[in-house]
């Protein structure tokens, strides 16, 4: 309700924020092992849809592709993927505390 009530006082403030995208493409290798860890995940999201988290690991796996990139890899690591579980509480529909 918090946020809800704060886009009724005034809502989202537009900054400047300047970022640095990558020119052309970029090959991030993402191990199987990895890969097959975010299962769970996925499917846990998937459920609250009614569905199997076919969506939801395609996308989870471009997010840790861009995590490894982002920590100047360009090998998805073991620290990526737990920071990736550190983001995943929060891609919720279920309500978890913020």
């Amino acid at each position: 309700m918090e946020i809800l009530n704060h886009y009724s006082e005034g809502g989202f403030n537009q900054t400047k924020e300047k970022i640095r995208l990558p020119r052309g493409q970029k090959d991030i290798k993402l191990p199987k092992e990895i890969a097959d860890k975010l299962n769970p995940v996925a499917m846990r999201i998937g459920e609250q849809f009614d569905l199997y988290g076919f969506r939801a690991k395609i996308n989870f796996r471009c997010l840790l592709k861009c995590l490894a990139h982002r920590n100047g890899r360009k090998e998805v690591a073991e620290d990526d993927f737990q920071e990736f579980l550190e983001l995943a509480d929060f891609m919720n529909f279920k309500y978890n505390t913020i």
